[in-house]
């Protein structure tokens, strides 16, 4: 990414800076291959030459119907300004179309389409939720893997069964 870009984008966030906390949402300023990203936080530091951004401080990534909190977020630029690979730790709660994950930390590989989640993880929607140690979901297949598993499984309720 060209520097004038590097720093237009430095300069839209800084410029967003509100009262001590970064603030996003209006307009978003990150794209994550092609869709905006909205982002709250109470600081956020920029590498100009290393095409790095962090996050810290209740953090709140929202894309869509994905929401992301944790303590910090750091993330690497791709071509283009787009973020390629981001790790989320402290306290990291994924919520995601009625589904939620948590977990000590998150990596997100967006070139490779792959999400790891590490340490207390715990994975559930609605009645269902699995603990593990760790989880690697393919974005491109929708595979979920977990390992070291505990947890309940609930059927289907009967609202939702077929007649």
């Amino acid at each position: 990414m060209p520097r004038r870009a590097r720093l237009a984008i430095v300069l839209a966030l800084v410029a967003a800076v509100v009262g001590g906390s970064v603030a996003l949402a209006q307009p978003p300023v990150f794209d994550v291959v092609g869709e905006p990203v909205a982002v709250t936080a109470e600081r956020l530091d920029a590498d100009l030459s290393g095409k790095t951004v962090a996050l810290s401080g209740a953090v709140t990534l929202r894309r869509g119907e994905l929401s992301v909190r944790a303590a910090r977020v750091d993330a690497r630029l791709g071509d283009g300004g787009r973020v390629a690979w981001a790790r989320a730790h402290g306290g990291v709660r994924l919520e995601h179309k009625g589904s939620h994950a948590e977990a000590d930390e998150v990596e997100i590989d967006l070139v490779d389409r792959r999400v790891e989640l590490r340490g207390h993880v715990v994975v559930g929607r609605g009645a269902t939720r699995v603990e593990a140690e760790r989880a690697t979901l393919d974005l491109t297949t929708s595979r979920l893997s977990l390992s070291q598993v505990r947890g309940s499984l609930a059927p289907p309720s009967a609202s939702s069964a077929a007649p």
